[in-house]
């Protein structure tokens, strides 16, 4: 659904209301277009009207600050297991085996130099998914990870929670912000 009636463009400036109501209003104004963090707004809200647990993940790279990083959605299916998904290629990773790949596995196997498999229908923005791109693109953005506390209970302040490597300096950062070097 989402891939199928929205698109990425970096251009996009997010509006303050970051529902998903705000974003697809957003969204019409601006051709149906939104950055990754929209669609992945989109997505995991769509998840979780359909009973799928799913958080936003913000994937950073070494620089603070940054001019680039990639937003992607982890979910925790029904059965217990973890996938990542990315709506702004409409994306999502297996094994050799056919196990669908979560975000964990995805820094993991990025370290490691394992290859993966793509979905048949991975695109970005209707052209072909290019695999080598993406996986060089991410190599970068999977040093640091953030993501917010209870992002199933929207009345609650969140609280942002950042995965670091470890000597990785914190100081000047909000207090909101709570950093750990333990996956």
């Amino acid at each position: 659904f989402v891939c199928d009636n929205f698109s990425h463009t970096g251009d996009a400036v997010l509006p303050a209301d970051h529902s998903i109501t705000g974003i697809i209003k957003s969204c019409e104004r601006f051709g149906l277009k939104t950055n990754c963090r929209g669609l992945s707004i989109i997505l995991a809200e769509t998840l979780r009207m359909n009973g799928v647990r799913a958080r936003i993940v913000t994937c950073k790279p070494y620089e603070e600050p940054f001019e680039d990083c990639h937003v992607v959605v982890d979910c925790l299916m029904p059965s217990g297991t973890r996938i990542m998904l990315d709506p702004t290629y409409r994306l999502y990773l297996t094994d050799n085996n056919g196990k669908y790949i979560s975000f964990a596995e995805l820094r993991e196997g990025i370290i490691a130099g394992k290859t993966f498999r793509y979905n048949a229908k991975a695109l970005y923005n209707g052209t072909v998914f290019n695999y080598q791109d993406y996986i060089e693109y991410m190599t970068k953005n999977v040093l640091r990870f953030n993501t917010n506390y209870n992002q199933d209970d929207r009345d609650s302040i969140f609280s942002e929670i950042e995965l670091v490597p470890n000597g990785y300096t914190t100081n000047g950062y909000s207090k909101l912000i709570n950093f750990t070097s333990d996956p």
